[in-house]
């Protein structure tokens, strides 16, 4: 380890400082008491010795030793839980009295076998969906990742599935992943992950396919939790912050899935080609059938994944994969010849008939809130389908704040199609706008489909209600059917409840229940802190005069 040589004056020449260990890399596992010998040899005077903790490439802590006997020095220390899998090494740096410095590193592998599986809730313990905070899922939503490896450029597609796939009696959403190296598929995988009642995600198991030149050459990775041993983990906590620097199991089918990971830090800023993300979460993973090699990935609040930096096992950033672009490839869907529209809306849950007028009463931020909805006898042509015209007027504390005519028709197969609106939002009786407002084959938008006509058919599957780019972006999905709900006037069975989010508004989304013979009896719109915001029944159904 000797460097090199430099001369102090004409008379004197000095060596650099070396350093050297009894020890370079151990095999621990908790309570051991590791005892390693530090020998230096510094010809110009010894100045301080430094000791440098790390897990992986972060610094955990620093000391400095002043008082060696006879340039040796005794390292002694106690592995502890939180050392398990987790990159353990020190830095021993030396520096003379010339400022000249010497390095070197003891790696300690801490092994994994005290690291429990966690125990997976009952199947009742589960909600439908994914909207943890920091790994939210919407179905129809597409996450894109470039980066660069040694085999080429890299592009990631994870793709949000309306797919459902259930494992141990548990309803799992299907999270596509397709890796491509300069254009061509090298991976194709479902990941397949569940959120229980804490928020909580949970990864049940996967199926992957590697690929070459388009044919399967492998599919070893796979695993489904309770299937030869196989056991599910968490991927992302519904609390991040309580777990910071506790390891903890992703999954678990032994020597096929084992990755590890733990959260390094909350809070934090994150900038990529995107834009900076602030209150990030920053993730290690790794795992021990792959011993030295780990991961940073980087989580933003309600998007989820945006950056992804691979280290090898000397601590060198092998690869760095950052988020481009996001967004949904929900399809529109494909509105049917006018011949094939039959007049007025009959629609078990969302029926129309002419004259009916139904209010509504909800608190908002800014006062009471009532909504009357009538069904016109007025009709409009789009696109040379003839259109129900059903008004909507939204009044604050006796005043109303906005007036819209909504445009509906039903198909033969009893879908009711959403053709466009004209609403018109006031302040002290003056129009101040009439942002949201669009028509079907005007400028672009499409028609979407608002209720199905068998809902029971489109559980869990997203469909567009509306498509303006920019303006009227609303999504549905089918929750539950069969159920009962209770309103002041009412109980009512046989109920449908959906789900509605637009992506011009992230983390905000409505639950909505419809009676059959009735249509809507109540709203509950939730903030992007799933805080429940407004709730609006139905309080009245009568004829217009």
């Amino acid at each position: 380890m000797l460097v090199g040589s430099c001369k102090e004056d004409d008379d004197i020449i000095f060596s650099n400082p070396t350093i050297s260990l009894s020890e370079t890399t151990i095999d621990a596992e908790v309570d051991d008491v590791v005892d390693v010998n530090v020998t230096i040899v510094a010809s110009a005077g010894f100045s301080t010795l430094v000791i440098k903790k790390f897990y992986g490439v972060t610094e955990q802590s620093s000391q400095t030793v002043t008082n060696l006997t006879n340039n040796a020095y005794a390292f002694q220390y106690t592995i502890v839980e939180e050392d398990v899998n987790v990159g353990l090494k020190f830095d021993f740096i030396v520096m003379d009295n010339r400022g000249k410095t010497a390095l070197a590193t003891l790696t300690i592998n801490v092994g994994d076998s005290e690291l429990p599986i966690p125990t997976l809730p009952d199947a009742a313990d589960f909600v439908s969906g994914i909207d943890n905070e920091y790994l939210p899922y919407i179905p129809g939503n597409v996450y894109t990742y470039e980066g660069e490896t040694d085999e080429g450029d890299e592009t990631i597609v994870i793709t949000v599935t309306s797919e459902i796939k259930t494992i141990l009696g548990i309803e799992c959403m299907v999270i596509n992943d397709v890796v491509r190296v300069e254009g061509d598929v090298v991976e194709d995988t479902d990941d397949w992950f569940a959120q229980d009642k804490n928020g909580n995600v949970w990864y049940m198991g996967e199926f992957s396919e590697e690929l070459e030149d388009g044919v399967v050459v492998s599919t070893e990775g796979s695993w489904e939790a309770g299937v030869d041993g196989a056991m599910a983990g968490i991927i992302m906590y519904g609390d991040p912050s309580a777990y910071i620097n506790m390891p903890y199991r992703q999954e678990y089918y032994e020597g096929e899935a084992e990755d590890i990971a733990e959260i390094v830090e909350v809070g934090i800023s994150v900038t990529i080609g995107l834009g900076t993300y602030s209150d990030c979460l920053k993730t290690r993973e790794w795992n021990p059938l792959e011993p030295g090699e780990y991961e940073f990935k980087y989580y933003a609040p309600d998007i989820g994944l945006i950056k992804e930096e691979k280290y090898n096992d000397e601590d060198e950033l092998e690869e760095e994969v950052g988020l481009i672009s996001m967004g949904d490839d929900l399809p529109i869907p494909e509105l049917p010849d006018a011949s094939e529209f039959v007049s007025g809306i009959d629609n078990e849950y969302l029926p129309f008939m002419e004259g009916k007028i139904l209010t509504y009463e909800g608190e908002t931020d800014e006062g009471d809130e009532t909504i009357v909805v009538t069904v016109t006898s007025e009709t409009k042509t789009i696109l040379g389908i003839e259109c129900m015209v059903i008004n909507d007027i939204e009044s604050v504390d006796g005043e109303v704040v906005e007036d819209t005519d909504d445009w509906f028709a039903q198909d033969e197969d009893g879908n009711v199609w959403y053709m466009g609106e004209d609403s018109e939002e006031l302040e002290d009786g003056v129009v101040v706008s009439t942002e949201g407002s669009w028509e079907a084959g005007v400028d672009g938008a499409k028609a979407g489909i608002v209720m199905y006509g068998d809902p029971s058919d489109y559980i869990n599957m997203p469909y567009r209600q509306e498509y303006y780019e920019g303006e009227a972006e609303d999504i549905g999905e089918v929750v539950e059917v069969g159920i009962s709900v209770t309103i002041g006037i009412g109980t009512y069975t046989d109920c449908v409840k959906t789900k509605e989010w637009n992506p011009l508004e992230p983390g905000e989304y409505e639950f909505k229940y419809f009676a059959p013979g009735i249509g809507l009896i109540k709203e509950e719109k939730f903030n992007d802190d799933d805080e429940l915001e407004e709730e609006v029944e139905l309080i009245s159904i009568e004829d217009e005069v």
